[in-house]
């Protein structure tokens, strides 16, 4: 049986108008009664209107932000593949610089050796065979000039020696980084023409030289330098290198003399897989 008492209509009609409508329940319930007196009609009012709201609310859809879709740069992604891959190293390079004669001056104590000139231009092919290291090597043309300065019957006489060589070079490259180091062999085949410029006091000749006078040579050679990357795979290289022969390359008049050259050099490589 329902018994109709305060209580019992007031938390009647709390029940009902709190699922109709929750939003205006404490208005109309705190007009009509004074809650002081039923203190569990107010508890029941409030705890109705916390279920109504929990049932009748709806999960917040979070978007979460599509992650960001990330650009691997192709040069660090092929990172591995580069350093391990990329085993063959070709270029081109040209050289400038001095030659310093060594060997034998013939003379009477005022002989003196003098820097001439010195340039190469080649190709140069390398495999590597660590991540740091690369087997090298290299055909040029050189061309070299040794300048030797003494008296001739009191008059003083300088001879320049012109020569060319088809040099033929295989070493080793270290990498740092940017940074190399290289050493390795030369072996230079004689080529072309070789002169002689003579002057003594005011007066000047030029003479080719005997066959027989010209020698090959062959040393060793020692560089450092730089091989900055400019775009993918293709780099430029700037740097010293120094080549000290052990064999005569002229021979005739009293004189030895062989070659050593210390040269600036640049040029573009590109490195490939193949």
């Amino acid at each position: 049986m329902y018994l109709k008492t305060p209580f019992n209509a007031a938390f009647g009609e709390a029940l009902r108008r709190s699922f109709a409508y929750p939003g205006v329940v404490i208005h109309i319930i705190i007009g009509r009664y004074d809650y002081m007196k039923y203190p569990l009609t107010l508890c029941a009012i409030l705890l109705t209107m916390i279920f109504t709201a929990i049932a009748d609310a709806k999960p917040v859809d979070i978007e979460k932000e599509p992650a960001e879709h990330q650009q691997i740069d192709p040069e660090k992604e092929n990172t591995t593949d580069d350093t391990l891959g990329r085993k063959y190293i070709m270029g081109i390079t040209g050289s400038f610089g001095g030659t310093y004669p060594g060997g034998t001056v013939a003379g009477v104590g005022d002989q003196k050796r003098s820097i001439g000139m010195a340039y190469t231009a080649g190709a140069h092919f390398g495999f590597k065979t660590w991540d740091t290291g690369a087997i090298m090597s290299a055909v040029e043309y050189a061309r070299k000039t040794l300048v030797l300065e003494r008296s001739y019957m009191g008059l003083p006489m300088t001879n320049t020696f012109e020569l060319s060589f088809v040099e033929i070079l295989a070493g080793y490259r270290h990498f740092m980084d940017m940074i190399y180091i290289e050493t390795g062999i030369f072996y230079a085949v004689k080529t072309g023409d070789w002169t002689e410029h003579k002057k003594v006091g005011k007066i000047s000749t030029r003479s080719t030289i005997d066959e027989r006078s010209g020698k090959n040579e062959m040393g060793i050679y020692l560089g450092a330098g730089v091989a900055y990357p400019v775009w993918n795979n293709i780099a430029i290289e700037a740097g010293l290198r120094v080549d000290a022969s052990f064999l005569n390359a002229y021979a005739g008049n009293g004189d030895k003399l062989r070659s050593n050259t210390a040269m600036i050099r640049a040029g573009v490589s590109y490195t490939t897989a193949l």
